[in-house]
This record gives structure tokens, sequence and C-alpha cells, in this order.
């Protein structure tokens, strides 16, 4: 559950200003675009994310209207993320001239921000147990553990499951810093074309790139579109089945969120990829 702190008013501010106040602390902010990839804002836009590119975690969320700013911390955030909350919220107050503001509904000063801070934090630990309760004791039909939860953070979306947090040892601090990791590489989500055969049918094609990639384990095309095939097609022209490519190629991959995977595309992939060419 979000921590949401809500600061109304007549709002005279703008998200660069309230960035610019921020430069010397090492806190950025972007957007994300429809396929939730984190992207320098150049339009306007009503919701920002917030971050320290330098201990990236799950990000901060700005709302802005015109009568109020609303702050959102998500569950289970990082020291980091709780460090921007906090100035954030001082410094819209200190702009706006807010006194005061209210947190998840109730009557806050500018005053209590200090304590704030350190009860989110305390709070956000607490959501992390949560969170490796509801995996550890997730089970499907077969009574095997689920695929976990997807947990969506600054850049990337992270898939934690049983195994992975075995990994952390179900420890906090490593949690964020596996987020922060995580968060620092940049991946190429390859996104599909869409094109009409001369049937009529319309099919989609993913342009596979050389580099770490996200692919979708199961393909998805807006309502428009009725897909009647997919396809991967190399940069020179050789063309393949979707699924064959995911089940002869794609051999060693992690999971990126509950319907994506992220691999590394080198020449060799590339190659296989040319064996497996429509005739």
């Amino acid at each position: 559950m979000s921590q949401v702190a809500r600061i109304s008013g007549k709002i005279n501010v703008n998200v660069q200003q309230i960035a610019q106040s921020l430069n010397g602390d090492d806190i950025f902010y972007g957007i994300h675009d429809e396929y939730y990839r984190l992207i320098p804002p150049e339009d306007e836009s009503s919701v920002y994310v917030f971050f320290n590119p330098n201990a990236m975690g799950r990000g901060v969320a700005l709302f802005i209207q015109k009568k109020f700013i609303e702050l959102y911390l998500h569950a289970a955030s990082s020291e980091s993320d709780v460090q921007i909350f906090s100035k954030l919220l001082k410094t819209i107050c200190e702009q706006t001239g807010a006194k005061k503001f209210k947190l998840d509904g109730k009557k806050k000063y500018v005053s209590d921000i200090e304590k704030i801070s350190k009860e989110c934090l305390e709070l956000t630990i607490r959501e992390f147990d949560i969170i490796i309760q509801m995996i550890k004791y997730d089970y499907d039909e077969h009574g095997e553990h689920s695929n976990g939860i997807t947990i969506y953070c600054a850049r990337n979306p992270i898939q934690f499951d049983v195994k992975l947090l075995d990994f952390l040892k179900n420890d906090y601090y490593e949690y964020q810093k596996f987020i922060a990791y995580r968060q620092s590489v940049e991946y190429e989500y390859v996104c599909p074309y869409y094109f009409e055969h001369e049937t009529g049918n319309i099919l989609g094609c993913f342009i596979i790139p050389i580099g770490i990639v996200v692919l979708p384990i199961i393909p998805e095309a807006p309502k428009e579109f009725d897909v009647a095939g997919w396809y991967v097609a190399t940069e020179d022209g050789t063309i393949a089945t979707y699924y064959d490519f995911l089940d002869s190629v794609v051999k060693e991959h992690d999971r990126y969120d509950s319907n994506h995977i992220v691999t590394n595309i080198t020449d060799n992939e590339i190659e296989q990829i040319k064996n497996l060419e429509l005739k």
C-alpha cells in the first residue's frame, strides 16, 4: 500500500521549479511511457517519477493538479525513495507556502516531516516482510509455488519469487541493493510492428537487435489488431516464427515481469534465427 501525501490549495509551482530546488541532491525525474519505460519528460504530464540515479529504487510519483499535489511512496520502497519522498514533501510545502498537508488522509504539519520520514522507513520494511509472506504462501492449483509478484520500480519491474527471495536471504537491505542494481541496467524493450499480409491477415513482428532485450512470453496486441501470427526478424531480413525463436534460441533468460523475460542477444543468437528462417 502506498503512502500518499496531499498538499492542497492554490498550486503555483510546476515540476521544473520543484526539480530545480533538488538539483544538489542527485534527484532527477522522468515519466513512464505506455510500455512502462522511464523516459525524459519531453512533454508536460500530470504524473512524474522522481529518483536518485545512484541508488534507484521504486521511485516517488508526483501528481500535479490545479488545486493539489500528491506524492506517492510505494509499498516496500527503498531508503533512497523515503529520502526523496521527504525532501519533495518539504520542498513543495516551502514553495507553495503550505504549513500543513494530509498523509493517508490524516492532517500533518511541516514540522512533522522528519518524524514521518523515520516512520515511512519502518513501514516500508514491514511491507517487505508482508511481501515475503505473500510469496512464500502463494501456491498454484498443483501445490507448486506461483510465479510470485511483479514489483514495478523506477526503470525496470522485477519479478519476485521464492528463489529470488532465498537468494536475497529475505533481507530488506539485500532487497534494496538488488533493486538498485536492476535499475542501473538499461534494457531494450523490443516492441512489435504490425503489417497486413497479402491474405488480409494482420501479423506482428519483433525486430531482434543485439544486446540485452526484454521480450514478451505471450505477445499481446492492441484491441484494434486481430493478430493472426507472431514473428521475429533480423536486421538483414531473416524471418522466423516467434515461438520457434523463444523455444530454440532464447535458452538463457531471467524473468522481467509476469509476462516478459530479459535475455542477452549476441551474434550467435542472430545466426540461430537464420537456421529457423521461413522458407
